[in-house]
């Protein structure tokens, strides 16, 4: 059976991504997200692009692009439909808590995400195990055939 996982914003905007999205639209893991995640990623993408001065028009274009290559590619799940649990014993950021609902919502067997500091004690809550970039790349790589970084000789498509 194929991973389920969470990628956090942090993830979607870190160095792998490329790879991280690639591998899902290959169907080597399935990518589970929600409109929480959307909404954090166009927030936090336009802030970036704000401080970095890109015109209005260009950052928009960029962010709709982007969030329609990962609507390609992830399973949407309704966050909010988590009933029970209290998650907020070991989270220390709200944003969070979306997080944990959309992977067990989801049936997502991982959250990746490069904010470690954000783990779980023993990273590992609710049957769901906290990975980084990286780790996850590995345990992909260590279980499919595909060659670290490249299918059949191309890179990872670019993501907007």
């Amino acid at each position: 059976m194929k991973p389920r996982a969470v990628l956090d914003t942090s993830a979607l905007l870190g160095p792998q991504r490329h790879e991280l999205v690639f591998l899902a639209s290959e169907r080597v893991y399935t990518m589970v997200w929600s409109s929480f995640l959307i909404a954090e990623l166009a927030r936090i993408r336009t802030e970036w692009a704000i401080k970095q001065g890109l015109p209005r028009e260009v950052y928009r274009q960029r962010i709709n692009q982007l969030i329609e290559r990962l609507s390609q590619v992830a399973v949407l799940v309704d966050y909010t439909r988590l009933e029970g649990g209290n998650y907020t014993l070991w989270l220390k950021d709200p944003d969070d808590e979306p997080l944990l609902a959309t992977a067990l919502v989801g049936r997502a067997t991982y959250v990746v995400s490069h904010n470690t500091s954000d783990f779980p004690p023993d990273g590992v809550f609710a049957g769901v195990r906290y990975l980084t970039p990286s780790d996850f790349l590995d345990l992909l790589y260590r279980d499919h055939p595909i060659r670290r970084g490249r299918r059949d000789g191309e890179p990872p498509q670019r993501l907007p």
